[in-house]
């Protein structure tokens, strides 16, 4: 019985850790495409926000 269980568990885990690796590498190319998305959007924020300071004062 608890070999069973052992063997159940283990199987559950194995299939868990699939199903992630599955669903994040499909997602990974849009995680990485919002991130760089993101941070270029900030940084011209940034540049923008630092450019009219520049350019007012």
């Amino acid at each position: 019985m608890q070999h069973m269980f052992k063997m159940v568990q283990s199987h559950c885990h194995y299939f868990t850790i699939h199903f992630c690796t599955i669903i994040l590498g499909r997602n990974a190319g849009w995680l990485a495409f919002c991130l760089i998305y993101v941070a270029i959007n900030s940084h011209m924020k940034a540049t923008g926000t630092l450019y009219c300071i520049l350019k007012t004062s």
